[in-house]
């Protein structure tokens, strides 16, 4: 709350880029548990 403007940062675990890279798909990285959620941010660079 001291600091209205910032924003979460999503911390992407190395077995969830692990998964995402041997084709996995993103329901086996299961993201949603993530405390701030990566899929946008894997989306804008096209790795979603």
């Amino acid at each position: 709350q001291k600091y209205r403007d910032f924003k979460g940062i999503p911390v992407i675990y190395f077995s969830q880029l692990l998964a995402l890279a041997l084709g996995l798909g993103r329901e086996v990285c299961h993201f949603e548990l993530n405390y701030q959620d990566p899929q946008p941010l894997l989306e804008s660079k096209g790795l979603l």
